[in-house]
């Protein structure tokens, strides 16, 4: 597996316009977490532009066409600082209220047997879920920081229940604001109501975004640079190789996304049957889930020259419990999500886990 680091030669930004109203939140929506169609949409755009022989149709299977998507999947976005990835902190973790250190002690939750299973109703289906606890006599709030680096996120998959860690080791970047306006391109005027504010990215020296490639077929280095974000801003690339640990589980485990994932029933995939869900073709049981708000996810159409419908995902680092009674493999990542697969939704790691 390769991994492209992205070293932006300038602020980034993703924007979102919105209505502006007294008392509205006008922040660009996920500014400084892009979405993994970005990202993919940016090195096979390079990859297109690097391979001579694409015009001839040779690597139509790697690549794709306008109209098609061909083998090549990227899994990402994450940050790095130098040799260090980091991953969206997964949302089972909890820290001690008041944590006033240089250091947190990031402590897992997990399903507890003896609580009252609570009912959700995602799309047109009913789970009953088993809440997530842990045996502290600390008040737990939720972490500050939104990353774990992939040695400690290697160590929470398998098995470890209580981790600490630096507060600033994860400190990639800076958030910059400036105000700007939606143009009415009819009129050629600023668009009445509507006002956003650009959360742009200044990443720290030596960091930058990262995404893994899988099956690369010799071809990845001839990526030199990458458009980014809403004003293409260029972003040199580096690729190296990388291994993410291979696995064979069964019993309880821990499917942790590393992408969002987009599911017909929302937070539910659409193979769930009341009870069960397929993972790789793996019936499990559903037990609980550890996630967040969801987020809308937007994409551009090229063939048809127009913006596809909105849809909803479920946030990267959300976390499912599940029990299975056969083996479930992972060759690194696995693909867990009904739609957008070939654009990296979706891509998760396992891990195993036991009840409080």
């Amino acid at each position: 597996m390769k991994i492209v680091k992205f070293y932006p030669q300038d602020v980034l930004f993703f924007r979102d316009a919105k209505p502006f109203d007294a008392g509205s939140d006008n922040e660009a929506i996920n500014a400084h977490y892009p979405l993994p169609s970005v990202f993919y949409g940016a090195l096979r755009t390079s990859l297109i532009e690097s391979i001579d022989d694409f015009k001839n149709g040779k690597y139509k299977d790697f690549i794709g066409t306008t109209t098609e998507h061909g083998k090549f999947r990227s899994i990402g976005p994450f940050t790095f600082k130098q040799n260090n990835i980091f991953f969206p902190i997964p949302r089972n973790l909890s820290v001690i209220k008041k944590d006033e250190d240089k250091t947190l002690t990031l402590i897992k939750l997990k399903p507890f047997q003896k609580l009252d299973r609570y009912k959700i109703v995602s799309g047109d289906k009913v789970a009953m879920l088993t809440k997530l606890w842990h045996r502290s006599y600390e008040t737990l709030e939720e972490p500050d920081i939104g990353y774990l680096d992939l040695n400690s996120l290697l160590e929470f998959l398998n098995g470890k229940d209580v981790m600490t860690i630096e507060k600033d080791k994860f400190k990639t970047y800076e958030i910059e604001n400036r105000i700007g306006i939606k143009i009415d391109k009819a009129k050629g005027a600023a668009e009445k109501r509507y006002i956003y504010r650009e959360a742009t990215i200044r990443f720290v020296e030596g960091c930058g975004f990262a995404s893994f490639v899988e099956n690369d077929m010799g071809k990845l280095n001839n990526v030199k640079s990458v458009f980014l974000g809403g004003e293409r801003h260029v972003a040199f690339t580096k690729i190296e190789d990388v291994t993410i640990p291979t696995k064979t589980l069964k019993g309880r485990i821990m499917i942790y996304l590393a992408t969002p994932a987009i599911f017909k029933n929302g937070v539910l995939p659409q193979n769930f049957d009341g009870e069960n869900i397929f993972i790789n073709g793996v019936k499990c049981k559903i037990v609980s889930i550890a996630n967040a708000k969801s987020i809308t996810v937007s994409t551009f159409d090229i063939a048809k020259n127009r913006p596809r419908a909105s849809k909803f995902a479920v946030p990267a680092g959300s976390v499912y419990f599940v029990e299975s009674e056969k083996e479930i493999k992972s060759d690194g990542f696995i693909t867990f999500t009904d739609e957008m697969e070939e654009y990296g939704f979706g891509r998760s790691l396992i891990g195993g886990w036991d009840y409080e």
